[in-house]
């Protein structure tokens, strides 16, 4: 069994690593750099960045960075050798479904896995707004910056470029930032980021962006600020070549390629994962995608993917960390459930005390349907309420588990406790 990968970021090379554990001979084109989006401009960056820029530091910050990511796709090229995965660099051709080339050179294999990834969405009207790519591999800032976005990255950009000094403004057309999330969680963070100094206008018509300024209206309002730095943060989309999709035959869509439940997609023996199918294009539901799409491309399509309990984190000041749904999502009677930061004597220890963490389960049965959170240490807090999402747990079951104290991960036991009325520190 012969396994071709095209791509290599976190859901094409464990894709390939896993071919390979399974006995494929496996191989693993990139036409970049290694790790793709995620490993060397994305979410490992971005973190590095946030982790460790003071202000005026922040070419010092960038070359630390530059250094440091240098390591991990060493590590990462050391890895998949261990792992018997050829790697090739070039740009790759799909003939057909057993044949790719590559570098004039000829592949011929049984299965194809695309993890193509994902490009940066283009703002037409602000030609100049940059991308994480370009941003990041800057060494001089600017001290002001207009961030187009109140989505993910663009909280974490503005997160960023806050603690290094710069003065950055948020322009978000949506009534609150974090649009599709929950509407109390995220108008907590949006007051939160606003106290730390950003300027944040939501529900706002961005109108031009000239060469030096942003000109938008707000509040029926015209406003004009300067804007040496425009940053774009509105995302990505789907990277596929259309015309080498068609030829094969293979159905897509603007949101990205259309894969079945196995992720195969609609040419046998050709699978698709990660951004280049779209939806969420997160790093792990990328890398569940390739762990199903390779088991089922040499052991035959037997596993599919599950999507039930998907967390979401935003690594901004405070953090802010999901799983499961909104309370404007639920579609039956609820009751919830919540535990303030300010409450726990290890957020206090720290002086960390904004935000909360806040839990929704469905009133009749009591199983546990979402949790927000925000504040310290989110991203590590989230993944208890996934477990319980993901196994249908009931809150009743929660509060049957033992959480050490003092530590912050009993605020979500409390959360629990306190939707059913009960809680005892609060």
């Amino acid at each position: 069994m012969k396994v071709a990968v095209i791509g290599s970021g976190p859901a094409g090379y464990s894709a390939a690593i896993r071919a390979s554990q399974l006995g494929a001979e496996t191989y693993l084109i990139e036409k970049d750099l290694l790790g793709g989006a995620c490993l060397n401009w994305a979410c490992v960056p971005t973190k590095f960045m946030l982790n460790e820029i003071k202000p005026g530091t922040w070419k010092e910050t960038i070359e630390k960075k530059d250094s440091f990511i240098s390591q991990r796709r060493s590590g990462l090229e050391q890895l998949l050798i261990s792992k018997n995965v050829k790697i090739i660099y070039g740009s790759a051709q799909i003939i057909n479904n057993n044949l790719v080339t590559v570098n004039e050179e000829r592949i011929e294999c049984d299965r194809i896995i695309i993890a193509t990834g994902s490009k940066p969405k283009k703002l037409k009207f602000a030609e100049r707004a940059v991308n994480a790519r370009k941003l990041l591999s800057q060494t001089e800032i600017s001290d002001k910056a207009v961030i187009i976005g109140g989505g993910a990255v663009g909280l974490e950009f503005a997160t960023m470029l806050n603690s290094s000094g710069c003065h950055v403004s948020v322009c978000e057309m949506m009534p609150h930032v974090l649009p599709r999330e929950d509407e109390e969680t995220a108008l907590n963070l949006e007051r939160a980021m606003k106290r730390s100094g950003i300027d944040i206008y939501t529900g706002c018509s961005i109108q031009e962006i000239t060469d030096t300024s942003a000109k938008f209206v707000y509040k029926n309002k015209d406003y004009e600020i300067e804007a040496p730095l425009v940053i774009s943060g509105v995302g990505a989309a789907p990277r596929f070549d259309k015309e080498e999709l068609d030829k094969l035959g293979i159905s897509y869509s603007d949101q990205g390629i259309k894969v079945d439940d196995y992720c195969e997609t609609s040419v046998k023996g050709i699978y698709a994962i990660g951004d280049a199918t779209g939806g969420m294009m997160l790093a792990y539901t990328g890398k569940a995608q390739a762990l199903a799409a390779s088991e089922n491309a040499v052991c035959g399509n037997s596993k599919k993917i599950n999507f039930k309990a998907v967390p979401r984190c935003i690594f901004s000041h405070p953090t802010f960390a999901a799983c499961g749904l909104t309370e404007q999502e639920c579609n039956e009677e609820v009751i919830i459930g919540k535990y303030p930061m300010a409450v726990s004597p290890v957020a206090s220890m720290k002086n960390e005390k904004t935000g909360f963490i806040k839990v929704i389960a469905s009133k009749e049965s009591h199983r546990l349907l979402g949790c927000h959170i925000i504040g310290l240490n989110a991203e590590l807090l989230i993944s208890d309420a996934t477990l319980a999402i993901q196994n249908e747990m009931t809150l009743e079951q929660i509060e049957d588990v033992l959480y050490v104290h003092p530590t912050l991960s009993e605020g979500f036991w409390e959360a629990c406790s306190n939707a059913l009325k009960r809680s005892i520190d609060i």
